[in-house]
């Protein structure tokens, strides 16, 4: 391995410790803000005790659309800054995939490009033909 793949490696991993802690430090965030706003801890205890028994949380409590998103960051709603904070942890291994993709392009690996760039292709299409978001 060259050096300045080492290198690129090197900042893939930062980037990616870097995107864990501050995607912890939002849903952390929403968290308290919850706690104090509400007292409890985001979930009522019969929400925690529906999703222990593996229901589903109530219709509103938790965002799915772009819309709900928009108005629970506009109202400062817990429940969707820890949304966003999951979503960012979500996105961190497609960012690793598209930093490679990168990597293999620079070093003129065009086979190996090629699968990372259909691996993209197929994380996208999941993401756009996926329900919620």
């Amino acid at each position: 391995m060259k050096k300045s793949e080492a290198a690129f490696e090197g900042v893939v991993g930062l980037v990616l410790q870097f995107g864990v802690m501050i995607s912890a430090f939002i849903v952390l965030d929403g968290l308290a803000a919850s706690w104090l706003l509400t007292g409890s801890p985001g979930f009522t205890p019969e929400e925690l005790g529906a999703l222990r028994n593996g229901q589903l949380v109530a219709e509103g409590a938790v965002p799915r659309s772009l819309g709900e998103f928009q108005a629970g960051l506009a109202h400062a709603d817990a429940g969707a800054i820890v949304s966003i904070g999951i979503l960012a942890l979500i996105a961190l291994p497609i960012l690793r995939v598209a930093l490679t993709s990168v990597l293999f392009l620079i070093r003129k690996d065009f086979l190996y490009f090629g699968f990372t760039v259909l691996v993209l292709g197929t994380l996208f299409t999941g993401i756009l033909l996926g329900k919620g978001l």
